[in-house]
This record gives C-alpha cells, sequence and structure tokens, in this order.
C-alpha cells in the first residue's frame, strides 16, 4: 500500500468507520455494512467511497419508508381495545 493509499484508506475510515468497516486487500477496496454481511468492492478509494454514499443514501431511505409504514399502521391500531385488554391480563 503506497502513501496515497494509506492516506484515502485513512479519510474513508474516518468519515465511515461507525457504518463499515473499510479495507484494501492487494488492489481491492472493500467496505462491509456494520449490520447485514454486504460488500462493497471497488479498484480505487474514490469509487468505493461512492459506492458507500449511494448505499448509505438507500438504507437511509428504507429505514425512512419503514419508519412511516410502521407509523401509518401504527396509526390505525384502535388503542381502547389494547389498553382493555392489557388491563384485563
Amino acid at each position: 500500500m503506497d502513501k496515497s493509499e494509506a492516506s484515502e484508506l485513512a479519510d474513508l475510515q474516518m468519515h465511515w468507520d461507525e457504518a463499515y468497516a473499510i479495507g484494501l486487500d492487494g488492489d481491492i477496496w472493500w467496505a462491509r455494512f456494520r449490520g447485514p454481511n454486504d460488500e462493497l468492492r471497488a479498484h480505487t478509494g474514490q469509487s468505493l467511497r461512492e459506492q458507500i454514499r449511494a448505499d448509505y443514501a438507500r438504507r437511509q431511505q428504507a429505514r425512512v419508508a419503514a419508519e412511516r409504514l410502521f407509523t401509518a399502521s401504527s396509526d390505525n391500531v384502535d388503542l381502547t381495545s389494547v389498553r382493555g385488554e392489557r388491563m384485563s391480563t
């Protein structure tokens, strides 16, 4: 790993370390989301950065959509009957 690659790797890790484990194996850059075992691979640090940004944005959109779905479905629950069931048990 040359100095430029080491610098690029350190920068990627500094910005994305909370969400991704990031490394460089020979000439393959990789990032693994901390969660499911999805792995991104690229031949340059810049390409990996672009993939991480796109992946992270996709995950955020999915999270927001799931939260909206949950909120919408919980808005349709009859809380009076839920409370009554809890109190009777």
